[in-house]
């Protein structure tokens, strides 16, 4: 009996193989590259940078020119990743990013491959058969599970900063004091068609006030659109940055639960397999 039992465990022995499985773990940045490239990532950070200049020029451009910013199309709202709609809403709306390329959906296979090639390394060819299996079990789950982690994801662009609120109210005041010179110097020009006396006008640095205020309002309002734009500009760069970071966070786990997961499950397993008969050899 005793010799049945170990015929038959080194028969098992055999197809069970005596090599420890791979470690995965170097491959789920790979892995998590790949989806996030098939899940739009770099698409929706450009759309983030893009969303992020409209913002600013909506919100830091001269005013009497502002509102043409507003014209212009929301990127994240065309891909349905505004954050702040409601969320009941979003819930209920598949975001419209571009579907994955041929050579992003190959890359991702690519990935998965490198995944259960390192896994299944020295198995025999029926663990590394089951291994392939589960890693690819869930791909048909993969498209959606991705979509669902990037529109619940916040890309941090609904909040406005508390330094364009500022910028802005000083762009409407000196837009005030341009309004004040305009009219000013239109009511001296009223006059004179009237032939009324000139009034005393005050000057500043031997320019009459009137033409200060206009000329100093508009040129200050200008120049500072044009700082408020180069400084947004390095945020709208910060905020792609930070956007793209989160929707990896988010595609993490994902690939973990559908694609690693299962293949540590099957590794696992194998491993309990040559527990079990290391077991038996011994007893």
């Amino acid at each position: 009996l005793v010799a049945d039992i170990e015929s038959v465990v080194i028969s098992l022995a055999s197809s069970v193989g005596p090599a420890s499985p791979g470690d995965v773990a170097a491959e789920r940045s790979q892995l998590v590259d790949a989806l996030a490239s098939s899940a739009g990532v770099p698409v929706i950070g450009s759309a983030v940078e893009q969303s992020w200049r409209l913002q600013a020029e909506a919100s830091l451009g001269w005013p009497p020119i502002r509102w043409l910013h507003r014209l212009r199309p929301d990127p994240l709202r065309r891909l349905h990743l505004r954050f702040g709609e409601r969320r009941e809403v979003r819930s209920m709306v598949r975001s419209s990013v571009p579907a994955p390329t041929p050579v992003q959906e190959a890359q991702v296979e690519s990935a998965v491959r490198r995944v259960y090639d390192r896994a299944s390394g020295g198995l025999p060819i029926p663990w590394q058969q089951s291994v392939r299996r589960a890693a690819g079990a869930h791909s048909d789950e993969v498209r959606d599970a991705l979509d669902a982690a990037v529109t619940a994801t916040n890309l941090g662009v609904d909040r406005t900063p508390v330094w364009w609120r500022v910028v802005s109210a000083v762009q409407w005041l000196l837009v005030a004091v341009a309004l004040v010179g305009a009219g000013w110097l239109l009511l001296l020009a009223f006059g004179g068609y009237l032939r009324l006396p000139d009034p005393a006008t005050p000057t500043w640095h031997g320019i009459p006030l009137p033409t200060a205020l206009l000329i100093g309002g508009v040129t200050l309002g200008l120049l500072l659109a044009l700082v408020g734009r180069t400084l947004a500009r390095g945020g709208a760069v910060v905020r792609r940055r930070r956007a793209e970071s989160r929707l990896r966070s988010a595609i993490e786990p994902v690939a973990d639960r559908l694609v690693l997961d299962p293949v540590a499950e099957e590794l696992a397993r194998h491993e309990r397999a040559r527990d079990a008969l290391a077991r038996a050899a011994t007893d």
